[in-house]
């Protein structure tokens, strides 16, 4: 109820999506979560009553997540909502294209991206955040 009115201005002509978030500020995470149900059942509520297209969702994961972390992605009903999964958390290709096996069990079909945002990073760090992002999107895409 409160964010749906807020899209209606948005032209359908302009990509609209929602970044949910576990909340990043003072440090990473402010609350540690079990599992991405949480960020599933918010998607959808979002969705379901969103009065405009939903082109995207960005859902973040934690650096531990594994299966039991993400098989409430199970339960996604987003329509034709492109999910981006924030598995890039500055802890290396290797923990990326891990946490994105494991995903793939439960979403088949979804892009990558950083967990929150690069405005929190150090400066000097982004560069190489973003070529980590890109090696482990190219890892996941080749299989």
């Amino acid at each position: 109820g409160y964010l749906a009115p807020m899209t209606e201005a948005i032209p359908e002509a302009v990509r609209m999506g929602y970044h949910i978030c576990y909340g990043t500020w003072g440090g990473w995470p402010m609350t540690e979560v079990e599992d991405i149900g949480f960020c599933v059942r918010l998607a959808n509520a979002l969705a379901a009553n969103t009065p405009r297209c939903v082109d995207f969702f960005h859902l973040p994961a934690m650096r531990d997540a594994g299966d039991a972390f993400f098989r409430p992605l199970n339960d996604l009903n987003v329509g034709e909502a492109k999910i981006f999964l924030g598995l890039e958390l500055a802890d290396g290709v290797a923990a990326m294209v891990r946490r994105a096996r494991s995903a793939h069990k439960f979403l088949p079909d979804f892009g990558v991206a950083h967990y929150c945002g690069y405005g929190r990073d150090e400066p000097a760090r982004v560069r190489e955040l973003l070529a980590d992002l890109v090696a482990g999107a190219d890892q996941i895409a080749a299989g």
